[in-house]
């Protein structure tokens, strides 16, 4: 029973595996390209990763954390920059719409993000942030004149946290590769 139960596992296995990498070009095309170059990195390192490491766990710790260092660590700085930028938006948003408390006697203050724009975007290809230049004649924007030099910083108080999608596929590929190699 357990020999068999073994091997439906193992097809199992295999099975997930294969269609996991069938799948790829279709969401290969839906994903930013350094998260893209993270999962091809992943891929390309299993076997080597697998028949060096025979522990489950730490091989798709090191495939991740070391194997493809760069590649995840750029996946991680773009989805991480995306985030703040949708915050920053929010925040503005909020703030912008907000209505100051005031006395019916006097006037409330203006609210200096009415009307502020971030404009900022991050870079598919590297995760850095993107801000549009500011126009002629234009006041700069603060903020998005901010964020280029606080990639760094944010990167520095950020935890360390591997994209999930990525430590999961790096699992997947572990298990599908120890699989195979037996």
């Amino acid at each position: 029973m357990t020999v068999r139960n073994s091997a439906i596992g193992r097809l199992a296995l295999v099975t997930v595996a294969a269609a996991t990498l069938v799948a790829v070009p279709a969401r290969a095309q839906s994903r930013p390209p350094i998260v893209f170059r993270a999962e091809q990195c992943l891929r390309q390192n299993v076997d080597r990763v697998v028949a060096a490491e025979r522990d489950l766990q730490s091989a798709a710790a090191f495939l991740v954390t070391y194997a493809c260092a760069g590649e995840v660590a750029g996946a991680q700085k773009y989805y991480r920059n995306s985030a703040y930028i949708q915050m920053f938006n929010t925040v503005i948003k909020t703030v912008a719409t907000a209505t100051p408390p005031g006395t019916p006697a006097k006037p409330a203050a203006p609210n200096p993000l009415a009307g502020l724009d971030l404009k900022a975007s991050v870079d598919p290809e590297t995760g850095e942030f993107v801000t549009a230049p500011t126009a002629p004649g234009a006041p700069a924007n603060p903020l998005a004149a901010m964020l280029p030099m606080m990639s760094g910083l944010f990167g520095q108080v950020a935890p360390d946290s591997t994209p999930v999608e990525l430590r999961k596929l790096a699992g997947e590929l572990v298990l599908a590769a120890r699989a195979k190699a037996r």
